[in-house]
């Protein structure tokens, strides 16, 4: 039995003012941290008030939310996009185009050629150009095939009227006259605008561009040629524009595709390269109606096999514009 000096001791040293129990009790509580309070139910853990979970400080009970890295990089490059697009002279334009043309004969010799297609991009010209393509062209002399080929486009131009500018495009075409079933190429690269008069009626351009080209070719039977082919090809175009005041318009492209070496900076052969040529002579007949004639020429020093290696295309089309 303890002795009642050993008994005063102990309760003078536990006991508490109700004052102590009070403050105790509202800051072991959701009012906020008290560091002396705190210590007091340190002291005494059992205490019924002080059984409730202390509060943490603020600033750690707020957390701040971390983005993962590509969320910061889609916000950033939202940011860069919104910035142009919002801006007060930057035009915001759909624009779409079709086209038709037919070239036919009858008599001695007779023959039909359909040529039709479209166009259907959103341009803002200080911004970026986007732009989805269609053609398609078939005809027949005598029941036989003479034209039978297709191509579609899509291409993204990055500030397109800038002296400068990136672009990235997919090209899947096919031709069965130069016995290509499918052929789909696509890469990216940059135009330069070195030719702009102050009306921007004439433009002069130039760009450079790596490509990668995946050829099926259609084969005669118990043929042993090889079936697929796959190259990676330098694509380089020049590109001349002039508008006249009448509103008639002439232009002239022309790519020089060579193949790339296995490391793909260099040439690898001048032995393989495609040719392609195309001049265009337009007048416009209303405001949304022009008329065209174009002439394209095509020259593949390593065609499929089975097919010669130049090919040359005139049409005559109708063009609305909407």
């Amino acid at each position: 039995m303890k002795s009642p000096g050993r008994i005063r001791a102990w309760n003078e040293r536990y006991r508490r003012k109700p004052s102590a129990v009070k403050q105790t009790a509202k800051s072991c509580g959701t009012h906020g941290p008290h560091t002396d309070v705190h210590e007091a139910c340190r002291k005494r853990p059992s205490t019924r008030l002080c059984r409730r979970r202390s509060p943490q400080p603020a600033l750690d009970r707020m957390t701040t939310p971390k983005l993962p890295h590509s969320a910061m990089a889609i916000v950033f490059l939202s940011c860069l996009l919104a910035a142009p697009v919002h801006a007060q002279d930057a035009p915001d334009l759909w624009k779409a185009q079709l086209e038709l043309g037919f070239n036919g004969s009858s008599g001695n010799s007779s023959f039909g050629i359909l040529r039709t297609g479209g166009a259907l991009s959103r341009v803002q010209p200080d911004v970026y150009e986007f732009e989805v393509s269609a053609l398609v062209r078939y005809g027949k002399s005598e029941d036989h095939i003479i034209a039978d080929d297709m191509r579609s486009t899509i291409k993204f131009d990055w500030k397109p009227e800038s002296d400068f500018s990136p672009f990235m495009f997919v090209t899947a075409s096919r031709d069965q006259i130069r016995k290509i079933d499918s052929r789909v190429n696509g890469g990216a690269g940059a135009k330069w605008t070195f030719g702009r008069s102050e009306d921007e009626a004439s433009k002069a351009s130039f760009s450079l561009a790596a490509t990668l080209d995946r050829e099926d070719f259609a084969l005669a039977a118990g043929s042993t040629e090889e079936e697929i082919r796959t190259t990676a090809r330098w694509s380089t175009r020049l590109k001349l524009d002039h508008t006249f005041g009448s509103g008639a318009k002439i232009g002239h492209v022309t790519f020089w595709q060579p193949e790339r070496d296995r490391h793909g900076f260099l040439i690898d052969s001048f032995s393989d390269y495609i040719v392609e040529m195309t001049t265009s002579l337009s007048t416009r007949l209303l405001s949304n109606l022009s008329l065209a004639v174009e002439h394209e020429f095509i020259h593949d020093e390593v065609p499929a096999p089975g097919a010669k290696p130049n090919d040359q295309k005139f049409s005559v089309v109708l063009r609305v514009s909407l």
